[in-house]
């Protein structure tokens, strides 16, 4: 297993984004790839809605950073959308009754219209 290492934790920030779709804010957890600072190359972002607070987050990213070491995956960006109580029905064991679920609506909306654009404005995204 990779262990964390301190550029993991360079490689980590974390703001708070205000939702008007969700009328509520969310802590966002976003990983670079070492080679990210002082460069001018572009990533793809993978986003994790749903459940990846911050040590979870960690966890997670330390896998990825492996799986990039070892040539397995391309660099990326990692987006995590931590959870706040009501986010409940928003679990993968519930997005097979996504289309009756105007919350679940809602979330991919504020992805799309407001942590999206922000990601992209803030970081070297290739979308």
């Amino acid at each position: 297993m990779h262990a964390q290492n301190q550029s993991d934790a360079v490689n980590f920030e974390q703001f708070v984004l205000e939702s008007t779709i969700l009328n509520d804010s969310r802590n966002i957890n976003v990983w670079l790839p070492s080679e990210y600072k002082g460069g001018k190359k572009r990533y793809t972002v993978l986003f994790i809605p749903s459940g990846e607070e911050s040590s979870n987050f960690m966890t997670f990213t330390s896998t990825i950073a492996r799986l990039i070491d070892e040539n397995a995956i391309s660099p990326m960006i990692v987006v995590g959308i931590e959870s706040v109580s009501n986010d409940a029905n928003l679990k993968l064991a519930d997005f097979s009754q996504a289309e009756s679920n105007s919350d679940f609506e809602k979330y991919l909306t504020f992805i799309k219209k407001e942590l999206e654009p922000k990601i992209n404005k803030s970081y070297r995204t290739n979308t």
